[in-house]
């Protein structure tokens, strides 16, 4: 009995052997399929990669997780991985998301002409890993593949302008008020009203020349 199963299984596994060796030399495919700014603030931006692993092979896989390792102008910036449980049907596509944050004085400290550049080049290195049948795990676990895609990205310089600034004089009574408050009741809430009045209006030194001493 022993025999009979010895001589099953033996070509079933020579058969797996020669049907993994020629599964290694097929590799699935990694392309960045979408690229966006998730999210952009006074101190960084965060970028969103979408990648898409395709399938080659007649069954279905799924990768305990894939590695990332992102460079920029081939500085490393930061590692991760992707939550486990990836699975990819029978020569078919699955794609998954990676965000990175990118902090202006990080970037600054590393690129040091950043502030005159226009576009950055950003690197992912990739790797992932296919688990093999458990018929053939004692020969070899897994199937390990490395990808590097690259992407220019913009080179993020935030500015700052004021906009629509309005600045609106005090009221009259709002005057009297700050001066019965702050003990100065010798002061004319009229001419303080009018000086003011005249600055913000644009009337300028005209308005201006019956200064008031507000040290009073």
């Amino acid at each position: 009995m022993k025999k009979t199963f010895i001589a099953i299984a033996l070509p079933a596994l020579f058969l797996s052997c020669a049907a993994l060796q020629s599964l290694i030399g097929t590799k699935p495919e990694v392309r960045l399929k979408k690229f966006d700014i998730d999210s952009i603030s006074l101190s960084d931006i965060t970028f969103l990669f979408d990648f898409e692993l395709t399938n080659p092979y007649p069954i279905g896989f799924t990768l305990d997780d894939i590695g990332f390792n992102v460079r920029i102008e081939g500085n490393q910036l930061m590692k991760t991985r992707t939550k486990k449980g990836v699975t990819v049907r029978a020569g078919g596509s699955e794609v998954t998301s990676v965000t990175v944050k990118l902090v202006y004085l990080d970037i600054i400290r590393l690129i040091k002409d950043y502030t005159e550049r226009d576009y950055l080049d950003c690197a992912f290195d990739i790797d992932i890993a296919i688990p093999l049948p458990e018929a053939v795990q004692s020969i070899k676990k897994n199937i390990t593949f490395d990808y590097t895609v690259q992407k220019k990205i913009p080179a993020m310089k935030p500015t700052f302008k004021l906009a629509n600034l309005q600045v609106k004089a005090p009221t009259m009574q709002e005057i009297q008020k700050s001066l019965v408050e702050t003990g100065k009741k010798n002061l004319d809430p009229v001419k303080i009203f009018n000086v003011l009045d005249g600055l913000i209006s644009g009337r300028g030194a005209e308005a201006v020349t019956s200064s008031i001493d507000l040290t009073s």
